[in-house]
């Protein structure tokens, strides 16, 4: 048993460890250890990248903008950058992404040989629509992998981004026909700016945002780890949370 991932995808691979003996364990609400099914023994970004699944199109958006970020010697000036950036926190342009501009991003990393997902051939959806439809799927989803990357990257997104437009709405600054400027992490600087017009319940939620999403999701196998920590039960409980806002 280890909690470190990268040892854990080490000891599989070099001690040829048949796949159905290579577990994951967690626990139930009742504080009960169950083993699932064990995998990541390859690159994650790789097999996402390579599937079709509409999951994993979501999921890859924070590492791209990470390899972006490692490959591009102005990023605050790139302007493919600037609009995942715009995928993972609610800023202006946010609404008008489309799925074929991200589409078009993955195509400039990874060249336009690779797989396309089902979700990219429908060029006139819109990101933001899209990411919480799938949250929403995986949410109701009573029989949804514990385990899987992807369930709680793309519910860690939606929950950041509907709680920073609930603190949007709240400062009011389409009324004033105003953008908020973010020194460098704004969900915690949007809540700096409204706790004082927050109740007790809301401020708890904003809170467990701050402290659960991940703020940063790298490319580094070993961050992968307070990932695979997080539960996604605590993750569903808090996209209903941040649903309820009003």
């Amino acid at each position: 048993m280890t909690h470190n991932f990268d040892f854990y995808r080490t000891l599989a691979s070099r001690l040829d460890i048949p796949g159905k003996q290579i577990k994951m364990i967690r626990k139930n609400d009742a504080r009960e250890i169950i083993f699932e099914k064990g995998g990541y023994l390859k690159s994650f970004i790789k097999w996402i990248r390579d599937s079709e699944d509409d999951k994993d199109f979501f999921a890859l958006i924070p590492f791209v903008r990470n390899l972006i970020e490692y490959t591009s010697s102005q990023i605050d000036k790139d302007s493919n950058y600037i609009k995942l950036t715009s995928c993972l926190h609610m800023k202006e342009y946010t609404k008008t992404i489309h799925i074929q501009d991200i589409s078009k991003i993955f195509d400039s990393v990874f060249g336009t040989e690779r797989k396309k997902k089902k979700i990219e051939k429908d060029n006139s959806k819109l990101y933001f629509q899209a990411i919480y439809n799938i949250a929403e799927e995986i949410y109701n989803d009573k029989d949804h992998n514990h385990i899987e990357l992807q369930n709680k990257i793309i519910l860690s997104m939606a929950i950041r981004l509907k709680a920073e437009e609930w603190m949007l709405n709240k400062l009011n600054l389409n009324k004033l026909n105003q953008e908020f400027k973010s020194e460098k992490n704004q969900t915690r600087e949007l809540y700096d700016a409204t706790k004082k017009e927050l109740s007790d319940d809301e401020k708890r939620v904003i809170q467990k945002v701050l402290m659960i999403t991940p703020e940063n999701i790298h490319i580094n196998s070993f961050m992968f780890e307070p990932i695979l920590d997080t539960s996604l039960d605590h993750l569903c409980t808090l996209f209903g949370e941040s649903q309820n806002l009003n």
